[in-house]
């Protein structure tokens, strides 16, 4: 069993505060399978919005996403049986996910030979071309070439980072720019159990994310109580291309529930 924050083998509740006021509302109780996980893999989550496009996009639409890379090698593709980089544009129903990428490390040298350290990642598409870049001039966020084993907080990079896609197939070229102002990496996001994440509570509803393993199956499931000697099953999850399953649960008038998630 593990329970958030704490080490990979502990059980417990975690008690979630509604809506930031001091009154303890909904108890989340996770129960993880205790496997020690690769420390290899990384995990990103993004957000930001868009500051133009012309292409259709509305400026100041949210953009979401992640990317998953392995650490600590050469810089170059990162590649995956499954989508390794995602981003999103829910007011316009965009999505679009790649499972191969290139991962470029500045290590004391950024384009235009100024010092710093940063990171880009390169991507492309039938229509054209993307980048998400983020760069400092702090010359100690990186200390080699090879794909770091985290990634620093957002904070530690320079002001006004950027990703853009552009289309190609048309001159003059057309491009949505976006500003990113989020950058978290998952905690304990290394593969071998689910690893759960972007915990969000409202009035009368809980969601929260997860990360999974290929071919393996998933029963999230629910009680109002514990200890408790049965479980109710919220949704059978099956083997799925996607490494990120959402979970929404929403039920009014609820004081509290209990969740916990097993590979089936």
């Amino acid at each position: 069993m593990r329970n958030i924050g704490k080490t990979a083998c502990d059980g417990g509740v975690i008690p979630v505060r509604p809506n930031g006021n001091r009154r303890w509302g909904t108890l989340l109780f996770l129960a993880l399978s205790c496997v020690t996980a690769s420390a290899a893999f990384v995990a990103v989550e993004f957000g930001g919005w868009v500051t133009g496009s012309e292409l259709g996009h509305r400026p100041g639409a949210r953009v979401t996403g992640y990317f998953t890379y392995q650490s600590g090698e050469p810089e170059g593709p990162q590649t995956a049986s499954r989508p390794n980089f995602v981003f999103e544009i829910p007011e316009h129903q965009l999505r679009f996910e790649r499972s191969s990428y290139g991962f470029a490390i500045y290590n004391n040298g950024l384009p235009g030979d100024r010092p710093g350290d940063g990171f880009a990642l390169q991507f492309s598409y039938p229509q054209g071309y993307g980048a998400l870049s983020l760069n400092s001039s702090n010359t100690s966020l990186f200390s080699n070439d090879l794909t770091p084993p985290t990634i620093p907080a957002l904070e530690q990079f320079d002001p006004g980072q950027t990703m853009y896609v552009t289309v190609d197939e048309v001159q003059p070229y057309r491009s949505t720019r976006v500003e990113i102002d989020r950058l978290s990496v998952v905690p304990g996001s290394g593969l071998g159990r689910p690893v759960i994440f972007g915990v969000e509570h409202t009035a009368g509803a809980m969601r929260f994310r997860f990360l999974t393993e290929e071919s393996t199956r998933y029963a999230v499931q629910v009680t109002d109580n514990l200890p408790a000697t049965n479980w109710m099953t919220l949704t059978n999850i099956g083997p799925l291309m996607e490494p990120t399953v959402v979970i929404n649960d929403a039920e009014p008038g609820l004081e509290r529930r209990f969740y916990r998630i097993r590979q089936e």
